[in-house]
This record gives structure tokens, sequence and C-alpha cells, in this order.
């Protein structure tokens, strides 16, 4: 596999000259001086996510599972062993129990347990932190590649390892691979959003592939595929070359890796549709705010 960059003529004719600058702390992106929400921002805002409850649910009786082996919850000492928490559990055992687990009136303050999670990183937050710090990682090792480099797998993060492995893996396979770009940004002025694609290969046929990471669990192809498909169209309306394929490189936590074609699985106006659903949320949104 070669990683030389095709010239401005083989892969945008013409290019538009766009000024893409991305706020990782807000999460936006600021295209010729106008901010333009984020491909993710616009999918959070319309994917129903009915499986995030369950997750939420899980990440907390973990939780519990883990402070409770470690000793440091313990329900006796919770209800009653220390003197601060003495005046809760004084007279209705029911206010113990609220200032435990958050039921009745303490439902929406900070619960003990919660915050014994958070002070162990154990609240989805910080679950959810490490799933993201796992794929930087992955992505950190993709420029190393992509430089002709061989990532230093041994000195990662324990959590980066597989993963890391599971992308080196994949890159080996790929004979026919040239890398043309990496770490994109696109924008879409007709449209208003963008993002930034992982990669963009060409085979030794001639096919032009623009690829994405993940590390999640599994590909979700109601967020994934509409992912992809957003970075294709925005990276032709800019004069990019036609992309032929547009695919996911799922690495996995074993070492291993999965791609997935998404090309004959998404259209166009399946996107569009997705565009039509996000102004829609937010003109909803912005009646709400309309004072009476």
């Amino acid at each position: 596999m070669s990683t030389t960059e095709l010239t401005t003529g083989d892969l945008i004719d013409p290019p538009k000259a766009l000024n893409i600058v991305y706020d990782d702390e807000k999460h936006k992106y600021t295209v010729n001086g106008d901010v333009f929400p984020s491909v993710t921002t616009i999918l959070d805002a319309v994917t129903p996510k009915p499986a995030l409850t369950w997750w939420g649910f899980r990440v907390g009786l973990a939780a519990a599972v883990e402070l409770a082996r470690d000793g440091l919850l313990p329900y006796g000492e919770l209800v009653g062993g220390h003197d601060e928490h003495q005046r809760i559990v004084d007279g209705d055992p029911s206010d113990a129990f609220s200032h435990v687990m958050g039921t009745g009136s303490r439902a929406k303050s900070k619960t003990l347990i919660e915050m014994l999670a958070q002070q162990n990183d154990l609240d989805p937050n910080k679950v959810k932190g490490r799933a993201a710090f796992r794929g930087t990682g992955v992505h950190e090792a993709l420029n190393v590649l992509g430089l002709g480099g061989t990532p230093d797998i041994e000195s990662m993060p324990e959590n980066q390892r597989p993963y890391a492995l599971a992308l080196n893996r994949w890159w080996l396979d790929q004979a026919d691979m040239n890398v043309r770009l990496m770490e994109q940004a696109v924008a879409s002025l007709e449209h208003t959003y963008a993002g930034r694609f992982d990669l963009l290969y060409e085979t030794d046929a001639g096919q032009l592939v623009l690829a994405d990471l993940k590390t999640s669990k599994e590909v979700r192809p109601d967020s994934n595929y509409r992912q992809l498909m957003a970075y294709k169209l925005a990276w032709e309306e800019m004069g990019g070359r036609k992309v032929d394929r547009i695919e996911i490189i799922l690495c996995k936590p074993d070492g291993n890796y999965a791609v997935y074609d998404a090309t004959p699985k998404i259209t166009p106006e399946i996107w569009q549709a997705t565009m039509t659903a996000y102004n829609a949320v937010q003109d909803f949104k912005a009646l709400q705010r309309v004072k009476k």
C-alpha cells in the first residue's frame, strides 16, 4: 500500500475554499464564519436511543456492585454508620432510603451512591469518557500508520491496545489500498452542517473509498450509515471526486476487526430526511423560546 496524496486535480475539480474550524469543547464547527452543527449533533437530535436507558441502568448496577465489592457500599453504614448521615436516618426510615437511592423527594438531588460513583470514576460520564479516550487512541494509531509509521501499541493505555491491534491488522490486510486523505473536515453550505471523516483511500482498481473507524460494541446502521452518507455528500458538494464506497471499520476488544460496506444500504434521500427532521426539531425549540 502507499500513502501518497493525490493532486488537487485528481480528487477535487475544482475545490471550494471553505474555512472550516472545529471547536472541540463546544463540539461545533464554524464554516466561513458561520456556526454549523456537526453531523453527530444532528444525528443525536433525531435518532431514538431506547438502548441508552438500559445502558445507564447497567452502568449504575455495575457501579453499585463494584462499590460493594470494594467495601465502599455497606448498607448498614450507609443508613446509620456515619454521623453526617445520622440526621437523615433518624425518624422516617424512608428518608434514609431516599438519601441512598434517590427516590421520593430526593430524586432530583445527588444521592450518596451517585457521589460515591463519581468519586470512584464509575458514573456514566466517566464510563462514556473512557470509551471516547479509547477511540482517540485508535485514531492516533491511524495517523501513525498513514504517515508510514508503526504504532507503539505496547506503550498505549491497556484499554486502547486491543483496538489499536485490530486497526493494525486491518491496515496490513489492505494490499491494494492507497491512502489519499486522513482526518478530513467537510461541510455542506447547502444544508449547513459539517463533520470530519477518518480516511479516504483508493484501491488499485481505482475505486475511491470513504471509511470511518469505530470502537463501539457494534455498528449501528441507523446512525453510523447516515453519518457516512453525510460525509460523502458534503465531500462531493465541495468538489471532491465521487466516492464509490463508504465503509465502517469496526475495531473489536478481542483485537480483531470487521468491515461493513454501507454503500448498498443507505441513500442520499435518507440523509436528506434526517436533515428535514433536525430542522423541524430546531424550529420547535425556537417556538418554545417564544414569549407569550
